[in-house]
């Protein structure tokens, strides 16, 4: 399983639909190691003992540092993004915003994962998910 999204906050709807997400359907997860959404998935993981595999970025600006007995090189955004919707059998996406963005990570991971033929799951900042 796959987690992508904003590198703020995510919401308590949202976080609560990730924990029962994760507690459903991980058995790994994958995520590209920035604060926000992939902070958060680490730390739920870590509490239901599912094992994490960390994708951190080339730019550590916005890097999480979680620790993992699986740290990959780290890659540049865009192309770490990609192995992550690789690597993953369903793809959870946790956007800041109800509408696609143009110029957003997190919504260009959604695009590819949705391209590649990834199931995904995007859950609005309400906790619902997008086609709800």
């Amino acid at each position: 399983m796959g987690v992508t999204g904003s590198r703020s906050e995510i919401s308590a709807a949202q976080k609560e639909r990730l924990y029962a997400l994760l507690e459903r359907h991980a058995l790994v997860l994958h995520h590209g190691d920035c604060l926000g959404a992939d902070a958060t998935a680490h730390a739920m993981a870590q509490q239901l003992l599912i094992d994490v595999v960390v994708h951190p970025p080339t730019n550590p600006k916005a890097r999480a540092w979680c620790m993992s007995l699986d740290i990959l090189p780290p890659k540049p955004y865009l192309e770490r993004n990609h192995d992550i919707v690789d690597a993953s059998r369903l793809l959870l996406a946790f956007p800041a915003t109800y509408k696609q963005q143009v110029r957003s990570g997190t919504w260009a991971t959604i695009r590819y994962g949705l391209k590649v033929g990834c199931p995904t799951i995007v859950v609005l900042p309400n906790g619902k998910d997008l086609n709800q």
